[in-house]
């Protein structure tokens, strides 16, 4: 008969594991939104769900009774990686084919780990728990098990997480330019959700990487094998509750994953392809001319959610050559040439409108969408705060 040990833990640990699985079903079900990116969630959910499960095991099972259910959830380290980025990219890049040519290498890890790890299931229970104990000297296959499974998968999934940390970063930080070079505002379209999930998982590594390599003398290894096990279950619950405060986790739109329209097409291999200029540079000059014109006369700026498509239109051209005039002409993007119009209007508005207007009124009324962003495109452009700037003039 099993015998088990409750503790407020363990039992925190479960009721983990169960709201992960409730939260993949929500994802699932979702009939709105990015539905790809709800999946990839869920699926990284579920892996999560799987640590909290696994974690209420080695908290409850001291005898381990339950050995062989670990060995079924144990192969699980080369997963977050591959998922986040999948999730990563459906919220950056949308409507990408999933293992399309030769992305399902991503998964091979994985695919290896387990089929390594499962090999142990056709061991008999006492020399199972005799080899899991190194009790005895692993021989034959046993022996390659151990290697693959125990000795490579320590340094192995650490560096293999790490380095799709490193990609989802730089997935980040180019859909952030394409932002930029697309919108004139970046509030409702700035993945700061995606942003936080990447610091908490980052939390987590740490957690992950001091519980295995942080000597005891500092901590005993328990104690920090709860702190990891605790943030688990915290992040677990996290996605939940920002799901019922921010219905865009899953009900996301194509607006929260912006690809710059008419600027790039992808190849075969899926490697993006910037369209060669076909403009000389005096035409360059000359549509640079007629877009200030038309900027100034019609005082476009003032528009709050002024996009790059929007502006083309008005002029034109298509978004693409549009796009080329301003970052040829002006060294910058949209975003940065649009806040640079705004800014000179709210400098007006600060030194010699006819009444009182507070920081907030002058940044709606400069096009802007918060005083938040007025005042950081405002500082990076003069140096000084509006307040000091109204105080000087």
């Amino acid at each position: 008969m099993l015998e088990t040990k409750l503790s407020i833990i363990s039992i925190l640990y479960l009721l983990a594991a169960a709201q992960g699985v409730l939260l993949c079903g929500a994802l699932l079900t979702s009939h709105k939104g990015l539905k790809k990116a709800n999946r990839y969630l869920a699926a990284l959910v579920f892996v999560f769900s799987l640590d909290m499960l696994s974690f209420f095991i080695d908290e409850v099972d001291s005898s381990m009774q339950w050995i062989r259910l670990q060995i079924v959830i144990f192969p699980r380290e080369f997963f977050y990686g591959p998922l986040f980025y999948f999730y990563a990219r459906e919220l950056t890049q949308p409507n990408q084919h999933f293992l399309r040519n030769r992305q399902w290498l991503h998964f091979l890890p994985s695919l290896i780990y387990i089929a390594s790890h499962w090999l142990l299931l056709l061991v008999d229970t006492p020399t199972l728990l005799a080899y899991i104990n190194n009790e005895q000297v692993p021989t034959g296959w046993l022996l390659w098990v151990g290697i693959v499974g125990f000795i490579m998968e320590v340094p192995l999934s650490y560096l293999h997480v790490a380095v799709y940390f490193f990609i989802v970063y730089r997935s980040l930080k180019q859909h952030q330019e394409t932002i930029k070079n697309n919108f004139s505002f970046t509030e409702k379209i700035s993945l700061q959700w995606l942003k936080s999930l990447v610091v908490a998982l980052l939390c987590i590594y740490c957690f992950w990487l001091l519980d295995n390599f942080l000597p005891e003398v500092f901590i005993p290894e328990s104690v920090f094998e709860q702190i990891l096990g605790l943030s688990i279950a915290l992040l677990i619950y996290a996605v939940g509750y920002m799901g019922l405060r921010q219905p865009i986790i899953f009900t996301g739109t194509a607006e929260q994953g912006i690809i710059a329209p008419d600027t790039a097409y992808t190849d075969s291999e899926d490697k993006i392809v910037l369209r060669q200029s076909l403009l000389d540079t005096e035409t360059l000059e000359s549509l640079f001319v007629e877009l200030e014109q038309t900027i100034q006369a019609d005082k476009l700026y003032l528009n709050n959610e002024l996009s790059l498509a929007e502006l083309a239109s008005v002029l034109g051209l298509s978004t693409h050559y549009l796009s080329e005039v301003i970052n040829t002409q002006t060294q910058g993007n949209f975003y940065e040439y649009i806040n640079r119009y705004r800014i000179e209007y709210a400098k007006t508005l600060l030194v010699e409108s006819s009444i009182k207007l507070t920081v907030l009124d002058v940044a709606m009324r400069s096009g802007f969408n918060s005083k938040s962003a007025f005042y950081s495109a405002f500082k990076k452009q003069l140096n000084m705060t509006p307040s000091q700037y109204k105080a000087q003039h």
